[in-house]
């Protein structure tokens, strides 16, 4: 993974806390974090900070690049919520037909986007692969990209529920339980609070850093970099980014 530049303030607001993975292995770019599907985990942020990605308020777009990844029933890359104790949220990962991605109300029933995907978009491939979870709330839409190539099956869509969950974004476990650890290595991370362009997609999967998409409405960005316990965002806030163009 890659970082903003130097001169760069960065949003620490949405900074998060490694909790056992293994840092500095290799990344796609740079560094990654490997968990080991037994008892590590991260969280970020606080639970309002992702209330964005279950109550349909705005489109946004989830990359990442994931390798070694395990697959199968009840396996959680990261998300906000799975189960009545947390509520309101969204869960990405899988179950026994494939990649498995779904918005929830506050009893943790589907509300919003609900996908499964096709046979060829199984994740558990031992090479980088990139992955782009596209919600377009305008067209009422949501698909996933691999490796830059669009899914034939799309999210199925229902009314979604405006509410928060009870936990902040949580990689490498259930986020409302110390339960269904999952292992995989993850890099470069993106939240944008819009719709990727196909040709953007394209060239993140093509090995582009995410702060080289030049986009007023990157959110979060966690590129793995980091050796310590602390998960860094890369995104500058607006009041520091105005201070340091003069």
């Amino acid at each position: 993974a890659t970082s903003l530049g130097a001169n760069s303030v960065r949003d620490s607001t949405l900074d998060g806390t490694n909790n056992g993975a293994t840092t500095g292995v290799t990344g796609k770019i740079g560094n990654a974090w490997q968990f080991d599907g037994s008892n590590d985990d991260a969280t970020a942020g606080i639970p309002s900070d992702w209330k964005f990605l279950n109550d349909g308020s705005t489109s946004w777009t989830i990359t990442s690049y994931l390798k070694d990844a395990d697959v199968g029933s009840d396996k959680h890359y990261f998300g906000t919520s799975e189960n009545t104790s947390s509520g309101h949220g969204i869960r990405v990962g899988t179950n026994s037909n494939g990649m498995r991605i779904y918005t929830l109300n506050s009893n943790a029933d589907l509300a919003g986007v609900s996908y499964t995907s096709s046979t060829n978009f199984h994740i558990n491939e031992s090479t980088w692969r990139h992955y782009a979870m596209v919600y377009d709330s305008t067209a009422g839409t949501f698909k996933v990209y691999k490796d830059g190539v669009a899914d034939t099956n799309v999210g199925a869509m229902t009314s979604f529920v405006d509410g928060t969950s009870n936990d902040p974004l949580t990689f490498g476990r259930n986020p409302s339980a110390q339960t269904y650890f999952t292992g995989m290595t993850i890099d470069e991370v993106g939240f944008f609070k819009g719709v990727l362009t196909s040709s953007e997609i394209t060239s993140l999967a093509n090995g582009n850093s995410v702060s080289s998409i030049s986009r007023s409405d990157l959110y979060a960005y966690y590129d793995f970099d980091q050796t310590g316990t602390t998960l860094e965002n890369q995104v500058t806030s607006p009041s520091d980014y105005t201070t340091n163009l003069s």
